[in-house]
């Protein structure tokens, strides 16, 4: 563990994750704390649930919208996104994080960070070729009752719909954080998932909040949303740079039997990552590499 890597970041009590039935029931959030409940049969228990989970909705009821508060009015303050790939010999931490341009790989037999092309999960042979589990990882702070807790995603699916409507709240109040706003499930069905239907997440404005809220949108917000709009499809038709470039040989996974190494977590600077994010993964980005992921 490397303890003179700095620990800025909200401060959050649980956490709000998507469940989708496995019987093609009803999409819906839970709200869960840090602590398990109690260990019955030797089987891994769940998180338990958060007390701030009875003040939204009833005891039993399936929670379809929960409203919140997000911490800041910058879109990309309140989203953190990256790729990471996981490895079984390595459980607590990801050997390589990306941002669908660039990433930081640990070579797990010699604990050395490379850098290298960072083309998602469905492209990246780095993962391929060491048969890893990488996958987006999205984050959203938002304060329930108060409360500050962590919206949690593996999907593509809800990174666009979060960023989409942030975006366009912004636009249109000049700001984010003195909405009162509300997540919401949605439900989707894709090819990839044989048809059946899975939950998704998005924001929007509380309804009694929008129609309270008397804030015009100048033309000059308008003209500069629709021009990023025009930017990022633009965009999405550019080729990269960044696959000119050549890869590493890494190896990411540990060999059988051999002891594991030391590797401290890998840590990227402000000017490394971005001002603002960590590892933030442009939402044209994200939806070019082709990554399908549920929920």
């Amino acid at each position: 563990m490397n303890l003179s890597a700095d620990k800025i970041g909200p401060f959050t009590e649980g956490r709000v994750q998507i469940v989708t039935p496995e019987d093609d029931g009803e999409c819906h959030f839970v709200i869960t704390g840090h602590a398990h409940q109690k260990m019955t049969d030797g089987e891994v228990p769940a998180y338990a649930e958060h007390p701030v989970a009875e003040k939204v909705a009833p005891p039993g009821a399936r929670l379809r919208e929960i409203p919140v508060k997000v911490m800041f009015d910058q879109v990309n303050h309140n989203l953190f996104t990256r790729y990471e790939a996981w490895s079984p010999g390595v459980p607590d931490m990801p050997v390589c994080i990306g941002d669908g341009a660039i990433a930081n790989a640990v070579n797990v037999s010699t604990g050395q960070r490379h850098a290298h092309v960072c083309k998602g999960p469905s492209l990246c042979r780095l993962m391929l070729d060491n048969n890893l589990n990488c996958s987006i990882s999205v984050r959203m702070p938002v304060l329930v009752q108060g409360v500050p807790l962590e919206l949690r995603s593996n999907a593509v699916n809800t990174l666009a719909a979060l960023t989409a409507k942030l975006t366009e709240l912004r636009a249109r109040f000049g700001g984010l954080r003195h909405l009162s706003l509300k997540l919401r499930i949605w439900e989707k069905s894709t090819r990839a998932s044989s048809y059946r239907r899975f939950g998704c997440a998005t924001i929007d404005l509380d309804a009694d909040a929008e129609r309270a809220e008397v804030c015009e949108s100048t033309d000059d917000r308008n003209d500069g949303y629709g021009g990023a709009m025009q930017r990022a499809w633009a965009a999405t038709f550019v080729p990269s740079a960044a696959d000119m470039r050549p890869e590493p040989a890494l190896c990411l996974s540990v060999p059988a039997g051999a002891p594991r190494p030391a590797v401290l977590p890998i840590r990227t600077t402000q000017a490394q990552a971005g001002v603002g994010s960590m590892f933030s993964i442009p939402l044209e980005t994200a939806m070019a590499s082709n990554h399908i992921s549920l929920q």
